[in-house]
């Protein structure tokens, strides 16, 4: 909040030589809130705070908090959507308890059904792993392994509506990315990798390619990406006199 009434009176000072000190100021206030959520101090009742063994069946109530990315099922007539999940209860000792925190999810489905959409509410049954811990948390990272049979859609709507028209861009940009070369699924998932971060459309041969010669990196969405980017439309907004 404080970083957005800064950037409104940059804005609003855009002619006076404050504005940019002004604009350093919700810089520095939206990096701070971003390390914040980014180091979080987990309570009690994050789910994997609540877990008693690496590996439970578990009930998941919670919202999707992302797009859903598709991913070659390990069967030939399946397929499988990856996906994160904002908790809000679970259910695994025969009563439900509410939580808090994040998993992630590989819904697996036989037939056509649409995959999770952001800001749906879902009830999954599935098997809860814990993978290595999280930097900067200490909890570990949690996959839910479930399927369509094992899940329920209870309803929509929920999220950012901000958030929604990002997430409904992002989409129709790897479309776009793929026009016209829909003949070389590779170069597309690369493409749509390196521009968007759908980094499961990769194929697992070239994945190990990046791997083995040290360049996985560019294939990440980071904040070096993001600031360099910033620096190039900050030099186009001062070539246009603003």
């Amino acid at each position: 909040t404080g970083a957005a009434l800064m950037l409104a009176v940059a804005v609003a000072r855009i002619r006076r030589s404050s504005s940019t000190a002004w604009l350093y100021v919700a810089w520095a206030l939206a990096a701070a809130a971003h390390f914040g959520m980014a180091f979080r101090h987990p309570t009690g009742r994050d789910v994997a705070a609540l877990m008693d063994r690496p590996r439970e069946h578990i009930e998941v109530l919670g919202v999707v908090a992302g797009d859903a990315e598709r991913e070659v099922g390990r069967r030939p007539d399946e397929t499988s959507w990856i996906f994160p999940v904002q908790v809000e209860g679970i259910q695994r000792l025969g009563a439900w308890q509410r939580a808090s925190g994040r998993v992630r999810c590989r819904w697996t489905t036989r037939g056509a059904e649409p995959p999770p959409e952001y800001g749906e509410r879902w009830r999954l049954v599935g098997a809860l792993s814990a993978l290595p811990a999280r930097t900067g948390s200490g909890l570990p990272l949690l996959m839910l392994e479930t399927g369509s049979e094992d899940s329920v859609r209870l309803n929509v709507g929920r999220g950012s509506p901000i958030m929604r028209a990002c997430l409904r861009a992002r989409r129709v940009s790897a479309r776009l990315l793929a026009h016209g070369i829909e003949s070389y699924p590779e170069q597309a998932g690369l493409l749509r990798a390196l521009m968007l971060g759908y980094r499961r459309e990769l194929p697992a041969e070239l994945r190990r390619d990046f791997q083995a010669t040290g360049t996985a990196h560019i294939l990440a969405i980071s904040g070096t990406h993001l600031a360099i980017l910033a620096l190039l439309l900050l030099a186009l907004a001062r070539t246009a006199g603003l």
